[in-house]
């Protein structure tokens, strides 16, 4: 995830979740990067998603809840050896960020899209930007869906260099959407995918609470 960042993007110093939340189109979804090489074992066991196991009964299961009282939340499960970074985990910042094995997954609370935003214009916008970027020489696979257990959908982009995996997938509910942005090592991200597919499967938005 150590890229030029595209034009009109924040502090490319910051992870990624940080830098795509304020911004006025979102131009995020899933993107993996990588050269051909990685397209033969990442890209392409991310666009088919296989069928997560049911948890052991049980089983310990830790929910993550992203979003401020009064607001709509998302709440996720999360998978074996991700943590949260404290330091992100307060009312006052607008994503959570969790770390594994290096990797980080940087997670968004709910917010309108603005007027004429989707998540196909959000996604569409960013990869566009991504394909631009010749001096990086970003790899950008197609778009997929995915659904999650509650029946909301997400779209995802992937791109890749040599030595990044950064994925992106924009979450919509209704006139609300979240982010799920992840930055790994490419010799990492195999062993990580399952876990991250979870997690976004899982994801839950609930209504604010009286």
């Amino acid at each position: 995830m150590n890229s030029r960042a595209p034009r009109g993007s924040a502090d490319p110093r910051l992870p990624l979740s940080l830098r795509l939340i304020g911004r006025s189109t979102l131009p995020g979804a899933l993107f993996i990067i990588g050269v051909a090489a990685l397209f033969v074992v990442a890209i392409p066991a991310l666009a088919t998603f296989v069928q997560r196991d049911e948890a052991p009964v049980g089983a310990d299961v830790r929910l993550l809840t992203v979003g401020t009282p009064g607001s709509e939340t998302l709440t996720i499960t999360l998978a074996d050896n991700w943590t949260i970074d404290e330091d992100t985990a307060t009312p006052e910042s607008p994503a959570v960020e969790l770390t594994n094995a290096g990797a980080t997954l940087g997670i968004t609370a709910p917010r309108p899209f603005e007027v004429g935003a989707s998540p196909a214009s959000l996604i569409d916008g960013f990869a566009t930007e991504l394909l631009a970027d010749e001096e990086t020489g970003w790899v950008v696979s197609d778009t997929i869906e995915v659904e999650t257990d509650a029946g909301d959908y997400a779209l995802c982009v992937t791109g890749s260099t040599v030595n990044t995996i950064q994925a992106v997938c924009v979450l919509a509910n209704e006139d609300v959407y979240a982010t799920l942005t992840t930055d790994a090592a490419a010799q990492t991200w195999t062993s990580l995918q399952r876990g991250i597919e979870d997690m976004l499967r899982s994801a839950v938005f609930e209504e604010p609470q009286p």
